[in-house]
């Protein structure tokens, strides 16, 4: 049985999927954006917990991460399977900025 929806239920879907998808970025953004604050003379490790860690980040982190799959998957029924680029390009800056820090920290402060 196949499910016919309406045209503007369907551009509806699409532009929540992105509205989503782009408010959960500015959470992981703002998330990642913190703890590098918080960790401006240390290294920021990648699969270990970093020495500092600012209140609020963890969770505003989880719920930027769960809101951009959450829109992407949204997005993907009206939008096509090459949404899921999308994924791609809203975790970009967050991680970008770990690596950068890192180089930044390993200048100013040498082991």
């Amino acid at each position: 049985m196949l499910i016919k929806f309406r045209r503007d239920s369907i551009v509806s879907m699409y532009l929540l999927g992105w509205a989503l998808a782009i408010v959960g970025a500015a959470l992981l953004l703002w998330s990642i954006a913190a703890t590098v604050r918080s960790n401006s003379t240390t290294r920021i490790p990648y699969w270990t917990r970093p020495e500092v860690i600012p209140r609020g980040s963890l969770i505003t982190r989880s719920l930027g991460v769960g809101l951009i799959i959450f829109g992407v998957v949204i997005t993907i029924s009206p939008g096509g399977y090459w949404i899921s680029a999308l994924v791609v390009l809203l975790f970009l800056p967050g991680l970008i900025m770990i690596p950068l820090h890192n180089r930044r920290v390993a200048r100013s402060y040498p082991q």
